[in-house]
């Protein structure tokens, strides 16, 4: 089968590798869109938690062709989409419900082979049949998921405002997850005008650039202010947005080695709440809900680019075009 392998970091090669064949408890997948992350980007460069050789790719679906021994909730023929988490579910973190920290974490994509193939294997336990949702949104449920792991952190209460630096796919989520989940408002701020008109589409009660000053939107500061840039400079500034009593959440991936500058004295005089989001728990199956539910949240506007495995390598490695949003790979 055809299969994207990042061999090294900055050395990803389309070649021809062993179609898998699923093993004891596991399922194998034919893969009929997976999409294109931010995470993949930085297991390009090296600079996140992956082992190579690796077939990458987290965020797919397609449907089973074949099953392993002992597999009896799933079938062939079964459109599927698997939540990429492998964890053990013994240690202490497996244990009360935070399985994204795993002490032998695991995903597909990322330590072990994942979608951007023909084929993909999974344990059984990780795959949710999708039904008749269409592979685009079906490909679309871990990020939606990882938002909503987000969401349940953040907390948002009913009649909240929120503040979201970044319009791309996840920023464009978040702020339909959160509209849906407490906020009354939420501000986007997002250099490119297409994705601001895109989130005033979704919701966005204001859709602004960089620079703009925010104090008419919320004088006395945001209830949530949400970085989904990954940008450092931005991680940096979101607590001086932040309400008295508000919550800071950082969403973006900054680089490993990044450091802002936080005063403590200023969490502690303005009674902030500084909130991490990592990966996804147990939201998988919600995200699938939500995106079978007519109207609750829209992934159509937000998949610009399907692309082939052919063009994945210049993709990773040249940068995805300014005008595009979530691309995907149909294998």
């Amino acid at each position: 089968m055809k299969a994207a392998v990042f061999q090294a970091p900055g050395r990803l090669v389309v070649t021809d590798v062993p179609t898998p064949e699923p093993g004891p408890g596991q399922v194998r997948i034919r893969v009929r869109r997976c999409g294109v992350c931010g995470t993949d980007v930085h297991i390009h460069h090296g600079d996140f938690i992956a082992t190579y050789p690796l077939v990458g790719g987290h965020e797919l679906a397609g449907d089973i062709d074949a099953v392993g021994e002992g597999v009896v909730a799933l079938r062939p023929g079964d459109r599927v989409a698997p939540d990429p988490v492998i964890s053990c579910g013994r240690c202490h973190f497996c244990r009360i419900g935070r399985r994204n920290h795993c002490e032998a974490f695991g995903a597909l994509g990322v330590t072990v082979d994942g979608g951007f193939a023909e084929y993909t294997v999974a344990p059984q336990e990780i795959v949710y049949p999708i039904g008749d949702l269409p592979y685009t949104a079906g490909a679309c449920a871990e990020p939606l998921a990882c938002v909503l792991h987000g969401v349940r952190r953040a907390a948002p209460q009913a009649g909240s405002s929120a503040l979201i630096f970044g319009a791309g796919p996840i920023g464009l989520l978040l702020l339909q997850a959160l509209l849906r989940s407490g906020a009354t408002s939420a501000v986007s701020v997002e250099p490119d005008p297409r994705r601001r008109e895109l989130a005033l589409e979704l919701g966005a009660s204001a859709a602004v650039e960089p620079g703009t000053d925010l104090g008419g939107f919320a004088p006395h500061g945001f209830d949530l202010v949400v970085d989904a840039t990954g940008i450092p400079e931005v991680a940096g500034d979101l607590t001086r947005h932040a309400t008295s009593g508000g919550t800071v959440m950082y969403f973006g991936v900054c680089p490993p080695d990044s450091r802002i500058s936080l005063s403590p004295f200023d969490v502690y005089k303005r009674d902030l709440t500084i909130v991490g989001s990592f990966s996804l728990a147990t939201e998988f199956s919600a995200a699938l809900d939500m995106l079978g539910c007519p109207g609750a949240v829209r992934t159509e506007p937000l998949v610009s680019d399907v692309i082939s495995l052919d063009d994945l390598p210049a993709l990773l490695e040249d940068g995805a075009p300014p005008s595009s949003l979530k691309i995907q790979v149909e294998p």
